[in-house]
C-alpha cells in the first residue's frame, strides 16, 4: 500500500522535497506517479509529504520519528476537540489497486475505489515548528511545516516510540504505515461506494454518547446486523472520537495490528 502524498503548490509553503526524493518498495514514488498521471507529475514536482510515517521513504537523521503537521481549520478542529499527547491518529485514504501493463503502472479497471486505513501515529508531543524546535530536533527540520509562511496555529504532532493503549503495548512503533492491504483495515463496506463505511457496532452513538465529529446527523448512521453502516462526511480530514465514551473501540484498534502488513 502506498499513500501518494499531495503536490506542494503554494509558494508560501513550498516543500523542500520532490517526488523524486521519495522511495517505495525499491522504486521511486515519482516513477509510479508519472505512469499513473500520464506524465503530468514527475520527479521534479514538489511534494507535501505529510503525514510522514515511513522511515524508509527518504534518508533520515538519527532520532527521526513519524510526524504530522496541521494548521488552519483542521488544527482548530483538533484543538477544540481536545486532541492531546497520548491520543491516536488513524490515517485513511482513497485507494485503488494498480497493475503493470506494457511495463507501466496503471489503475486496474475492475478494481473498486475504497477508503482504507494506511497508517497510525500516537502523539508524544505537540509543538510549533520554529527555529527553536528545529535546533532542538534537527532530525525534524526537513518537514514541510518548518518551511514557508504558515498561519500562527501551525503545529507538529510528534510520534511516541511505541503504541500504548490502556497500558498495553499494541505496536513496537508509535507511528508507521501498513505495507500490505488487509480487508480488516478497509473502511468501505463491500459492494458500496467508498464513502459508505462498515464499522464495529460499538461505533454507534447511542445512549447519549458524542458521535464521531462531523457525523452528528443520525441519518448517517445505520445498524446492520452486528455492524454499523456510516455515510462518511465528504472531504473529511479530521474525525475525532472520544475513546473514554467508547472504551471497547480499543479492542478494535488492537485488531488492526493483528494481521501481517
Amino acid at each position: 500500500m502506498l499513500s501518494l502524498p499531495i503536490l506542494s503548490t503554494s509558494p508560501e509553503t513550498l516543500s523542500p522535497h520532490c517526488y523524486g526524493d521519495l522511495s517505495f518498495d525499491g522504486d521511486t514514488v515519482a516513477n509510479i506517479l508519472t505512469d499513473l498521471t500520464g506524465g503530468r507529475l514527475g520527479a521534479q514536482d514538489r511534494v507535501h509529504n505529510d503525514p510522514d510515517l515511513d522511515a524508509g521513504a527518504m534518508p533520515r537523521l538519527r532520532g527521526w520519528k513519524p510526524l504530522l503537521g496541521q494548521v488552519g481549520g483542521a488544527q482548530t478542529h483538533l484543538e477544540r476537540n481536545g486532541v492531546c499527547p497520548g491520543d491516536l491518529f488513524l490515517f485513511f485514504g482513497w485507494f485503488r489497486e494498480i497493475e503493470k501493463f506494457n511495463d507501466r503502472w496503471q489503475f486496474r479497471r475492475s478494481a473498486p475505489d475504497v477508503h482504507v486505513i494506511f497508517g497510525w501515529l500516537q502523539i508524544e508531543r505537540i509543538a510549533h515548528p520554529n527555529a527553536e524546535l528545529s535546533e532542538e530536533l534537527p532530525w525534524a527540520s526537513y518537514h514541510p511545516h518548518f518551511h514557508g509562511n504558515w498561519p500562527t496555529n501551525n503545529v507538529l504532532y510528534i510520534s511516541r516510540d511505541q503504541l500504548i493503549l490502556g497500558g498495553k503495548k499494541v505496536a513496537t512503533a508509535g507511528g508507521g504505515t501498513y505495507r500490505a492491504f488487509n480487508s480488516a483495515r478497509q473502511l468501505t463496506a463491500p459492494g458500496r461506494t467508498r464513502s459508505w463505511w462498515e464499522l464495529p457496532a460499538t461505533f454507534f452513538p447511542d445512549g447519549g454518547k458524542t458521535p464521531l465529529s462531523h457525523h452528528s446527523n443520525m441519518d448517517r448512521w445505520h445498524r446492520e446486523n452486528r455492524r454499523v453502516l456510516l455515510k462518511s462526511a465528504a472531504r473529511g480530514q479530521e474525525f475525532v472520537l472520544d475513546m473514554n465514551e467508547y472504551p471497547s473501540i480499543s479492542e478494535w484498534v488492537e485488531t488492526l495490528f493483528d494481521e501481517p502488513g
